[in-house]
């Protein structure tokens, strides 16, 4: 926005991680940039993860492909239903560790 010779503002790049137990990464940034493209400005969203969860949710939205499921055994030998991503390359896997182990 620039007015009367004022100066433009910058895009906004909105990069939120999740907020844990309530909100993905993908809606906390959502949420944000309709509200700051409400105000005005121009926002991008881009959804981070520390690695934990949502990481495999940031990958797929960055780098495309696509979340697959399967059945394997955990820490314990116990079968447990664990995410992973297959991204758009069609060659990168992605497991969610924390979840193949049995610990989420």
């Amino acid at each position: 926005m620039s007015g009367g010779g004022g100066l433009a503002a910058a895009p906004v790049l909105v990069a939120p991680d999740d907020f844990k137990g309530t909100f993905t990464a993908r809606e906390v940034a959502s949420a944000l940039v309709r509200g700051l493209r409400g105000g005005g400005l121009d926002a991008d969203e881009l959804p981070v993860a520390d690695g934990g969860d949502g990481t495999l949710d940031a990958l797929v939205q960055a780098r495309g492909g696509e979340l697959r499921k399967a059945v394997v055994a955990d820490a314990l030998g116990r079968p447990v239903e664990a995410a992973w991503a297959l991204l758009a390359d069609g060659r990168t896997a992605v497991v969610e560790a924390a979840q193949a182990s049995g610990l989420w």
